[in-house]
């Protein structure tokens, strides 16, 4: 596994063009000849690193790299080396991630996955987890171990390791379990530092609460808002699974995964981008707020048009009265 820097420049042509770590697959080349101190330069490292890692694997060998994701679409010699991956049977999985996964750079990018030992079945799970996240801040975004868990599920489905799916709904079963009781453990605390202030201030009227005892309920409410959180985040997680994956059997789902064959890759002119094949699906809460929102601007844009057509009829009549 390894997360190699992105888009590396003026990389020596020379220097790679001769090694088979770099050259079996093809090497990256500039439509025209691009020059640095070294002499003549490959467009950049990306499919350089892809290639390492690609080379690196014994029959049996298995490999994932983070890589920027304009990789999926590169064209030209680029593309090249990408058909050849994908027609040697490699390349298993492509996963897109959310963007601001990074600390230093927003750059959106996408998990290569390389699997040796399958390569009979040169089909390609795609999976688009962009809108898969917990929001750390406004800037970064990150997965919870349920996220990585239900996306590594996906694979497990995909490769029919059915008793993975039910492991992991026993594991969240067991979770929730758990979390209910501690759950219901807080709001008894709630409950008795609540009854506590109340009996304070009915006994010394006109006093106010002890801070003690206001410490105790702001510490009381907050385990409790963070007991719920973390309830409601691992029920929906398994929720997840049971709408996507009914049954602990893989199927292709309209925005999430799509296992593509050679012949629809072909059709993508070799696109490893995730995008391309799971396609989009709308939720139907979504489509509802969008019909509200876009009546509402509808009826705002009638009424600016009224308005419209009410101011220029005044303009017109000033300037009839000015002679004009």
């Amino acid at each position: 596994m390894a997360n190699p820097p992105f888009n590396v420049d003026d990389v020596s042509y020379d220097k790679v063009k001769d090694d088979p770590r770099f050259n079996t697959f093809g090497i990256p080349k500039n439509k025209t000849k691009s020059k640095s101190k070294d002499g003549e330069t490959v467009p950049n490292a990306n499919y350089l690193w892809i290639n390492q890692f690609a080379t690196a694997l014994n029959d049996t060998g298995r490999a994932a790299l983070v890589m920027a994701s304009i990789a999926t679409d590169a064209g030209k010699s680029e593309a090249e080396i990408r058909a050849r991956l994908v027609e040697d049977g490699i390349v298993s999985a492509m996963l897109s991630l959310p963007s601001n996964m990074f600390f230093s750079v927003t750059l959106p990018a996408t998990l290569w996955f390389f699997d040796k030992a399958r390569r009979e079945d040169k089909r390609v799970l795609f999976i688009n987890a962009r809108n898969f996240y917990k929001q750390v801040d406004r800037a970064h975004r990150e997965f919870t171990d349920e996220h990585i868990a239900n996306l590594a599920c996906i694979r497990h489905l995909f490769q029919g390791d059915e008793a993975h799916w039910h492991l992991l709904m026993s594991h969240y079963d067991n979770r929730i379990h758990d979390l209910t009781a501690k759950y219901e453990s807080c709001v008894e605390e709630r409950n008795a530092a609540t009854l506590e202030a109340e009996t304070f201030l009915s006994e010394n009227p006109g006093k106010n609460l002890k801070t003690d005892i206001k410490r105790r309920i702001d510490a009381a409410e907050a385990a409790l808002a963070e007991a719920e959180k973390e309830l409601n985040h691992i029920t929906s997680m398994r929720q997840w699974l049971i709408d996507n994956f009914p049954g602990g059997k893989y199927r292709d789902v309209i925005g999430l995964c799509k296992a593509a064959s050679i012949e629809e890759i072909r059709e993508q002119d070799y696109s490893l981008n995730p995008g391309r094949y799971v396609g989009v699906s709308f939720d139907v809460e979504d489509l509802n707020d969008f019909r509200e929102s876009m009546t509402s601007l509808k009826s705002e844009l009638s009424d600016l048009n009224d308005s419209g057509k009410e101011l220029m009829s005044r303009i017109l009549s000033n300037l009839s009265q000015l002679g004009i």
